[in-house]
């Protein structure tokens, strides 16, 4: 079971936004939660970057980033590189780090039936695909 939750997806009685572990006591029970922000939290993060802005990478400041999904190595620096296109090498990842035991095959078409050529990247340019890796 899986679930995603938005900050704003709960109301609460104060003003002030809920804490990552409030908002996890209304999805229990729950195998899996992906959420997006909560920065500050000691939590386990995949940091995700097209380019290195300003404010650098999180991952060098924050150990518990284990991973940078991005297009290019380089952007990833000297921590975990993901190709921020290959959605199975991140999924696995993803297990792996929660021990999920689960094997992505990329030739396999996804659940809808539609393969990962089939409109899944259909708003991502043909030379980024290009050149995910293959594992």
């Amino acid at each position: 079971m899986g679930a995603l939750a938005l900050r704003s997806g709960f109301e609460t009685s104060t003003e002030e936004e809920p804490s990552l572990s409030e908002l996890l006591q209304h999805l229990q029970p729950c195998d899996l939660v992906l959420v997006e922000g909560f920065k500050a939290e000691a939590c386990p993060k995949l940091e995700v970057l097209r380019e290195i802005g300003r404010q650098g990478r999180l991952a060098d400041i924050d150990p518990s980033v284990r991973a940078v999904a991005t297009f290019a190595p380089e952007i990833a620096g000297a921590h975990r590189f993901l190709h921020l296109n290959d959605v199975f090498c991140i999924a696995g990842f993803i297990a792996a780090e929660v021990g999920i035991q689960r094997s992505f095959d990329r030739r396999k078409p996804w659940p809808s039936g539609r393969s990962q050529q089939s409109g899944f990247f259909s708003d991502v340019s043909e030379k980024e695909t290009s050149d995910v890796p293959e594992t």
